[in-house]
């Protein structure tokens, strides 16, 4: 899996509210990619629950 640099641009338009909805998403998205590549490498382990990607 290609890892590398991801920039976010911000509108200088947002909320606390908007922060929050966003932090949510990453943590979900991470945690998927973060399975894929656990499969990837045949790891038959994924302890989710635990958020060891954090």
């Amino acid at each position: 899996m290609e890892q590398g640099i991801v920039s976010i641009y911000l509108d200088e338009q947002w909320s606390l509210e908007d922060f929050s909805v966003f932090s949510k998403q990453y943590i979900q998205i991470y945690g998927f990619f973060y399975g894929l590549r656990l499969v990837e490498e045949n790891n038959s382990t994924l302890e989710y629950e635990r958020m060891p990607w954090l």
